[in-house]
């Protein structure tokens, strides 16, 4: 199983692979395009694994317009077709995030493929007899999950097991928890939660010494005061947990507080992604 960090940026992947040797799996958006997206692609390519491209379509459908885009924005297909061959995937246009905008997706989807590319196809309905039996049908080799309103881990579990009887590899959109993930079979998901909790001033940790199988523990730095992010100090558990970090990471307390906290919180929330990666893979080999 591949976890990808979305929102990354290249002082925190510089960083990161400078301390521990790692190589990331990043997910760009083209939502977020800029000139700093061909460095990822080809200057630091040798500190990423795995590298994927998102259509953005998860961030217009965030946006409270009164009128979403449904078509491909001819943008994007030029964007797709100058880049695709630097990413191991790229992902359909599904602007349609409701459980019955199957025919909307799919029309991007070949709209995308007439124009010579090969995108990840994207779904929104888990349970119908439609969608995923089309794709199956078509022989795609790997198909994303796409997000939608109440969405459980059951209905991921139906869907993955659906596509991969087929033998079809499975990416999951928007999904970084570790007590998910290790029930999931999915080949691949992707998070930005590393970048989210570190910009509300909360570093996330495995802690080996937590009772119970999900060892993740996430803490809010002193300097941090915002009444809406609840959770523990980690002052109040820092004799303990000071150490154990440095001996992970070689991260300081005074890194963690000092005048590049906001880098180093968020290199050290890479790291916890890293470990649940080889943990859940770890669990799947035995």
């Amino acid at each position: 199983m591949r976890l990808y960090l979305a929102a990354m940026n290249l002082e925190v992947l510089s960083t990161f692979f400078d301390l521990f040797h790692i190589k990331m799996n990043i997910l760009l958006s083209y939502a977020y395009r800029n000139r700093g997206y061909w460095r990822f692609m080809i200057d630091h390519r040798d500190k990423i694994d795995g590298l994927i491209l998102d259509s953005g379509a998860w961030t217009l459908n965030k946006k409270k317009l009164h009128k979403k885009m449904m078509k491909v924005p001819k943008d994007l297909i030029w964007y797709y077709q100058d880049v695709h061959q630097y990413f191991d995937s790229i992902f359909n246009y599904d602007s349609d995030f409701s459980v019955g905008g199957f025919e909307n997706n799919y029309t991007n989807q070949l709209e995308l493929e007439k124009a010579g590319l090969s995108p990840v196809p994207v779904v929104h309905d888990y349970t119908g007899p439609e969608e995923i039996e089309t794709y199956i049908k078509k022989g795609y080799r790997q198909v994303a999950l796409g997000s939608f309103k109440g969405r459980t881990v059951d209905a991921i579990l139906h869907a993955t097991n659906r596509l991969k009887s087929a033998g079809i590899e499975v990416h999951l959109f928007k999904s970084g928890s570790y007590k998910d993930l290790s029930r999931l079979t999915v080949d691949s998901a992707d998070a930005s939660s590393w970048a989210q909790h570190a910009m509300c001033g909360c570093i996330i940790i495995w802690n080996p010494h937590k009772s119970g199988e999900n060892k993740t523990q996430i803490f809010r730095m002193n300097d941090y005061q915002k009444k809406l992010n609840k959770g523990p100090y980690f002052d109040d558990y820092r004799e303990a947990l000071e150490p154990l970090i440095y001996k992970t990471t070689g991260i300081t307390y005074n890194d963690l507080m000092g005048l590049q906290s906001n880098l180093y919180r968020q290199v050290l929330n890479c790291f916890y992604y890293a470990q649940i990666q080889d943990i859940i893979n770890s669990k799947i080999s035995t």
